[in-house]
């Protein structure tokens, strides 16, 4: 599990590796309705993915794949893979 925070919204994520490629991944938030789109994007993106492409999952790109946000909630899915990467950190130790 990994789990992001910027004081307003926390986005928790959790994965399941099997032979290097994330098998499963699903996410928590309490949060406002633009973290939890992208979190969702995330896992759109994140699952049948090995762990390395999944650490490509960055806020750039997941704000392309939304087709962009509002302008003050960019930092939304910088959040979202600041989580993916924690939960990928948990899972390879």
């Amino acid at each position: 599990m990994g789990t992001a925070t910027d004081g307003e919204n926390t986005i928790w994520i959790y994965v399941r590796a099997e032979g290097g490629r994330l098998t499963d991944i699903r996410f928590r938030a309490l949060a406002c309705s633009s973290c939890v789109a992208a979190a969702s994007m995330l896992t759109v993106l994140a699952v049948g993915r090995t762990l390395h492409a999944a650490r490509l999952i960055d806020g750039p790109r997941l704000l392309l794949a939304l087709d962009g946000l509002p302008p003050d909630k960019t930092p939304c899915a910088d959040l979202a893979a600041r989580a993916l990467a924690r939960a990928l950190d948990a899972a390879r130790a």
